[in-house]
């Protein structure tokens, strides 16, 4: 059974050093374009602040990893955040910390000190927990064979990511990974269907 540790929900920080407010936040995601779409719509939310920089990491071991100092001066934002994120063992999380300056300059090291601080109070609230890694697929299968299908993934924690219903009907679900070659039978089975990681 593959494990790997994320947050147990979101948090937030407000961390203020020489009059610059750097408030932190961490979510949990499940793939890249769902971290685009919340940094887009922070910087769309705090569109007044001197900077909106970010991290993120994905995968079972959290080995994709991508981040930004957002004006900032290079390596004095995104890349504590992300140590931040690493120290932690934390993976499948997106960090962001939206600074408004308060006129005194903190210097590169108080900078990486301030980013990594903000998305660390971050964790200590929404805490951290292990989960068992998911896999996500896609079944394709006859009207007919459905309603047997369907019952199967309810019965086996499945989480439901969309219904496609056309000339077939197309079924995007998450698994644990542990139950992946047990599916992959039971699909095997109906000869309509087929099975797909996504």
């Amino acid at each position: 059974m593959q494990c790997y540790k994320t947050i147990a929900k979101s948090g937030t920080s407000n961390y203020r050093v020489l009059g610059s407010r750097h408030l932190g936040f961490v979510f949990e995601i499940q793939s890249e374009e769902q971290a685009k779409e919340i940094i887009k719509q922070f910087k769309q939310d705090y569109h007044d602040a001197t900077h909106v920089c970010h991290a993120f990491r994905l995968g079972p071991k959290g080995d994709f990893v991508k981040f930004s100092d957002d004006g900032e001066p290079s390596g004095t934002a995104g890349k504590p955040m992300s140590g931040a994120l690493m120290s932690a063992g934390l993976t499948q999380v997106l960090a962001l910390v939206v600074r408004y300056y308060g006129g005194t300059k903190l210097g590169t090291g108080g900078l990486i000190q301030a980013y990594r601080t903000a998305v660390e109070l971050a964790i200590d609230e929404a805490g951290i927990i292990e989960k068992e890694w998911r896999v996500s697929f896609e079944i394709l299968c006859s009207y007919a064979d459905m309603p047997i299908i369907l019952t199967y993934l309810k019965s086996n924690d499945a989480q439901k990511m969309s219904i496609l219903q056309t000339d077939t009907c197309q079924l995007s679900y998450h698994i644990n990974a542990s139950a992946w070659e047990a599916l992959n039978s039971f699909v095997a089975e109906f000869a309509s269907a087929s099975i797909h990681l996504i």
